[in-house]
């Protein structure tokens, strides 16, 4: 309890003492008031070989640095998802098929399609102009075979189809990124 609470009084109570008091076994993680961090606190009950409890170890990990690097890296994740979301450019992340699993506020105003609506659908079904369609299939499977592709690392303009019908001119850039060993696509559009 000293070094878990810092005094001798049980409240709150830690898992060394839930666990002595007969209950199951605890781990927690907190910051404990004794040590500059944040700390895993696990107790187990210790038992006789006719299955009593007898006692209960307790082990605890200094996890201060882990904790600094998660929320270290989720606060960058924010900022990378402000930064998407708020670019006045359409950013679009598809597979290698086209299909939409990211769809910015700026892709939005440029396509009228929502997020909601873009996402889980090819952009075959949403922004490639009828005429254009096979051209599209045909470069997205040269990209799934070869990587690559006549649009990739350039940028062109081209007509996309806004979600009322209406063709739009937008520039588009299309990068290759490679995720977890599979290989995408994202075009990033500019209205003109």
């Amino acid at each position: 309890r000293l070094l878990y609470c810092g005094t001798a009084t049980p409240d709150p109570q830690p898992p060394c003492a839930q666990v002595l008091a007969g209950g199951p076994a605890v781990e927690v993680v907190t910051e404990l008031p004794t040590m500059d961090g944040m700390y895993r606190v696990a107790a187990t009950p210790v038992h006789d070989s006719q299955g009593r409890q007898w006692g209960a170890i307790s082990i605890v990990a200094d996890i201060t640095d882990e904790h600094q690097l998660r929320l270290a890296s989720s606060e960058q994740k924010q900022q990378l998802q402000e930064l998407v979301q708020s670019s006045l450019d359409g950013i679009i992340f598809c597979d290698e098929y086209g299909t939409v699993s990211l769809w910015n506020r700026g892709a939005e105003n440029i396509l009228g399609w929502t997020a909601d609506e873009a996402i889980g659908r090819r952009l075959d079904q949403l922004i490639v102009p009828d005429f254009a369609v096979d051209q599209h299939i045909n470069g997205m499977a040269r990209f799934r075979r070869e990587k690559a592709g006549p649009l990739i690392g350039q940028r062109t303009e081209v007509p996309a189809r806004h979600k009322n019908g209406h063709l739009v001119n937008v520039e588009i850039s299309i990068s290759a990124v490679e995720v977890n060993g599979k290989t995408y696509a994202p075009p990033e559009i500019s209205a003109m």
